[in-house]
């Protein structure tokens, strides 16, 4: 059995042993070797001390794959998201951030001020991430038990996927959110004509998303949540 890293001797490798170990942390199941404290522990000091932004970007996919997997408990993870990190990090740590308060929204109002405070980020990108994550989340909130709430969540869906798909290039699926909101709101009107056109449109963008999702190595949750949408 190799031996047990510590931080101290993590931060002496050199960069593609860091990467291999990170890479191989979870896949081969290194982080058995570890009690789950000292592994979080590890992890977690990569995140915040290491200066190679593609290493804390490995080290804070683990930690959330390996709170997928129920191994770590989520307010963990969360903890980090929401106060380890700073809005000067860099853009890629930044969306995986977003993706993952997302992922393991919990009710807590915390995650919705991080997410809402990242819609104004300088970055387009991040923005963009931020005012997607911010649908999604009033999306998964649609309920048909009142009229007025049915139409208040629609209307917060359809401003926040309208400027993520402004704001970002190339945002398929705030696109095809957008289009599934505009149908939404629509069918309490009965406008078969107008609900045939939305419902073109939604169709297409799920085309789109569904291309785009195949070319990545994980099918997103927000890509399977599209594809119940267009079963129902």
């Amino acid at each position: 059995m190799e031996q047990i890293l510590t931080y101290k001797e993590f931060a002496q490798m050199d960069s593609s042993e860091k990467a291999d170990f990170l890479d191989m942390l979870v896949e081969v199941q290194i982080y058995k070797r570890y009690s789950i404290a000292k592994i979080k522990l590890l992890l977690n000091t990569i995140i915040i001390e290491e200066n190679n932004n593609y290493l804390r970007r490995q080290a804070l996919a683990n930690f959330a794959e390996l709170t997928l997997i129920r191994y770590f408990q989520p307010d963990a993870l969360i903890a980090i998201l929401l106060d380890d990190l700073d809005e000067s990090d860099e853009v890629f740590i930044q969306v995986l951030r977003l993706k993952f308060l997302f992922t393991f929204y919990n009710g807590n109002t915390a995650i919705i001020q991080k997410i809402e405070q990242l819609t104004k980020h300088t970055d387009a990108e991040v923005a963009g991430e931020a005012y997607f994550r911010k649908g999604l989340l009033s999306f998964l909130k649609i309920t048909t038990e009142s009229e007025t709430e049915y139409i208040g969540k629609l209307q917060e869906c359809i401003i926040a996927f309208g400027f993520a798909s402004n704001i970002g290039e190339n945002r398929i699926d705030a696109q095809y959110y957008l289009s599934i909101s505009d149908l939404l709101m629509a069918i309490p009107l009965g406008n078969a004509s107008m609900i045939h056109q939305l419902l073109g449109s939604a169709l297409s963008h799920l085309w789109n998303l569904k291309l785009f999702s195949s070319n990545t190595s994980t099918f997103s949750i927000e890509a399977n949540i599209a594809i119940v949408t267009s079963s129902q």
